[in-house]
């Protein structure tokens, strides 16, 4: 038997289901895509270097060697996937989002779930100090984004988040608010979660971004402006669709907000969570007041109109107060 030619056929097949597998799933997300179409006005735009903004499932023509990511030679195509560990982050570097250190091969922390798999924008980070600079984002249904923004935005510090205003004010004035999972290098809900940047690709987290997230409830173009980063990182944004057949404040699914859905709130209050069944209402991988209210506002049946907003000395008066209802319901 020849090992050596089994090897090489076991490599060769591997590679097959290995490319198969990435391309299923950019047709997956292109048969339910969140982002639609990027308009990029303000850009470099240089032929061999910055190139128009591009998203997942675009397929665009390597430019330079070695851009968007190791390994790729000018005449490449490159199709840009949903968002996972280690996307590149931009069209004319091969800067990537990871927060595993390529060093130790230990994850500092968990990339927020409510990332993964969704649509994201790849933009030159030369554009990262252009004023003007627009991109129009066209969503085809409801969903939730994310801004992942430079923490040295402003006061140039990579350990504490951005600094916003005036630079980036636009984000605020928006609608743009800080996450609150605790999903950051201090484990702190106060702080926005993080994501790691690897520059150049070679294992190593450089800097840190913060993210920021905004609910679109309908399809329709959202307007993103300038990162206002000269001499740092330009801005991501990933997208997820909202299900708009999901009543809101229905946390276990049955069609309807009422005491049922309380519990799975109530146990993970304060807690970083992986989805809907365990009380994260707003997906933003943390279950919190924005959570409560949202079930607050649009349950129905007994006892619903009694149940005051938590603190967080409350929670498990509040718990037994929604058993005692659900009993006597039954």
């Amino acid at each position: 038997m020849n090992h050596k030619l089994n090897m090489s056929y076991f490599v060769a097949r591997l590679r097959d289901v290995t490319v198969a597998v990435g391309c299923a799933l950019v047709i997956a997300n292109a048969a339910q895509a969140v982002i639609t179409n990027v308009v990029e006005t303000g850009g470099d735009n240089e032929a061999t270097d910055t190139i128009t903004a591009k998203w997942t499932g675009q397929t665009f023509a390597v430019s330079v060697d070695n851009e968007p990511i190791p390994g790729a030679l000018i005449g490449d195509n490159y199709t840009v996937t949903p968002f996972q560990d280690l996307a590149p982050a931009f069209v004319d570097r091969n800067h990537r989002y990871t927060n595993t250190d390529g060093g130790t091969g230990v994850e500092v922390f968990p990339i927020p779930n409510y990332l993964l798999g969704g649509d994201y924008i790849m933009s030159g980070n030369d554009n990262r100090d252009n004023v003007p600079y627009q991109l129009d984002v066209t969503l085809g249904g409801p969903a939730r984004g994310y801004m992942l923004v430079d923490n040295r935005l402003q006061d140039g510090s990579g350990d504490d988040p951005p600094t916003i205003g005036p630079n980036m004010q636009w984000l605020l004035d928006d609608g743009w608010v800080a996450t609150s999972g605790g999903l950051n290098r201090t484990s702190d809900a106060t702080r926005p979660d993080e994501l790691g940047i690897d520059e150049g690709a070679d294992g190593s987290i450089n800097q840190w971004y913060s993210i920021y997230t905004k609910a679109f409830t309908a399809p329709g173009t959202v307007t993103l402006l300038q990162a206002d980063n000269g001499g740092r990182n330009m801005y991501g944004a990933v997208f997820q669709l909202i299900d708009d057949s999901i009543v809101p404040g229905d946390v276990n699914g049955d069609g309807v907000a009422n005491m049922d859905d309380f519990p799975p709130i109530r146990d993970h209050f304060f807690q970083s969570v992986t989805g809907r069944a365990e009380g994260d209402l707003t997906l933003d991988g943390f279950v919190n007041f924005a959570d409560f209210r949202q079930w607050k506002d649009n349950a129905v049946g007994v006892g619903v109109s009694s149940v005051p907003e938590p603190a967080m000395g409350s929670l498990l008066s509040i718990g037994m107060l929604a058993l005692g209802m659900v009993r006597r319901r039954k």
